[in-house]
């Protein structure tokens, strides 16, 4: 038995998928089903059965899944506490400029004192994080979720919705929220080409079949909340963006639904290190 079997069990359950869960962990779905029948067979007990949803643990399976927690949970103190045994590193980390600042600086103090030295490179788009960490210029990046992109250590960190920002006297400022097809004829003020935010509202037009009316492109680093608050249009941000902008005459309304988010990931370039990083980025 060998703990990415279980972790892959674990993942397959939280999912309800083992076609999702094989995609989080990047592995192949024959590879994750080998993976748990080999613990089914070493335990001699079924532990998944599948639903016309997905999976769902038999009762064996929610039982492996507690005690495996608590052991795994176990590893990690372990693994955490021999760190000060450890040889000084050094990281280069690679994150989003909206995600450096309420994600990075505990998280990087906290390497220090373990003694992990670190550089820290933003980078305006996903695509290029993800792109630097393949090609081995970064260790680890917080970015957004990727399919496209092919690497040995992804882990969710949290899920983020987007929201729309719009002057105060906008009709949709007086709205508990909105839905994505509603961005249909208003004028958009958007980052440029690459950018998450902008592939969101793209796709999400896409799948309305409408067409978006950019009225303004702003370059990454522009004042997009300055334009806004000139009533030259509306735009889309990550909600923790959003809140902090501190313009008295913006609106953030959020969209109805789900689907309108974004997934934030811890992803490293190789599994040693992601593994040695990933107790310092679990908890942003």
């Amino acid at each position: 038995m060998r703990f990415q079997d279980l972790e892959g069990l674990m993942e397959a359950v939280r999912l309800g998928s083992i076609s999702k869960a094989s995609e989080m962990l990047h592995i192949s779905h024959t590879a994750l089903g080998k993976q748990i029948r080999s613990l089914e067979a070493y335990y001699g007990v079924q532990l998944l059965k599948r639903t016309s949803s997905g999976v769902v643990p038999t009762e064996a399976g929610t039982y492996l899944i507690n005690r495996a927690a608590g052991l795994m949970s176990e590893f990690e103190s372990i693994h955490s506490e021999l760190r000060r045994y450890r040889e000084p590193a050094s990281y280069t980390i690679g994150a989003l400029p909206s995600l450096s600042a309420s994600c990075l600086p505990d998280r990087i103090l906290a390497m220090k004192k373990d003694g992990m030295d670190s550089q820290v490179q933003i980078m305006h788009t996903s695509d290029e994080l993800w792109d630097r960490l393949e090609n081995g210029q970064m260790d680890g990046i917080l970015a957004e979720l990727s399919t496209a992109h092919k690497v040995p250590f992804v882990k969710i960190l949290f899920h983020e919705p987007y929201v729309a920002v719009v002057h105060a006297e906008h009709a949709f400022g007086k709205l508990p929220s909105i839905e994505p097809q509603e961005l249909d004829g208003q004028q958009l003020i958007l980052y440029p080409q690459g950018c998450g935010i902008r592939k969101w509202v793209e796709a999400a037009m896409k799948q309305h079949r409408f067409t978006p009316v950019i009225a303004s492109e702003v370059g990454f680093g522009g004042f997009i909340a300055g334009m806004v608050a000139a009533k030259a249009g509306i735009t889309v941000l990550p909600e923790s963006s959003a809140v902090r902008l501190g313009e008295p005459n913006l609106a953030v309304v959020p969209f109805a639904g789900q689907a309108a988010h974004r997934t934030i990931v811890f992803a490293a370039c190789r599994k040693e290190v992601g593994r040695r990083l990933w107790p310092y980025f679990k908890h942003s």
